[in-house]
């Protein structure tokens, strides 16, 4: 009987974590990325997006969570505060992205 060649597994691990303001052009890279490949599952565009400046970007990444694989982002969730009011200022709209 034959025997089988043992297959090395290849693991691979996410980590989740925000991104500081200074890596915006990953964050940038990746949203129009998505918005190209999936233009139907945004109400933005990509043209809407593609032109907007740095400072929109950096304020941006702020209400986002990536998805890490060896440090580079991959996915992402961003979160929207939509209710003000003090009781439900806690809840938040999420929608994500996963390239």
């Amino acid at each position: 009987m034959k025997r089988l060649k043992s297959v090395k597994q290849i693991e691979t691990r996410v980590g989740i974590s925000e991104l500081s303001p200074e890596r915006w052009e990953e964050f940038r890279k990746l949203r129009l990325d998505a918005l190209k490949k999936d233009p139907k599952a945004f109400l933005s565009s990509y043209e809407d997006e593609v032109d907007l400046g740095k400072d929109v970007w950096q304020t941006r990444i702020k209400n986002v969570v990536f998805a890490l694989v060896e440090g580079k982002p991959v996915g992402m969730i961003t979160s929207i505060q939509r209710n003000r009011r003090k009781k439900r200022s806690h809840c938040r709209h999420f929608w994500g992205i996963c390239r």
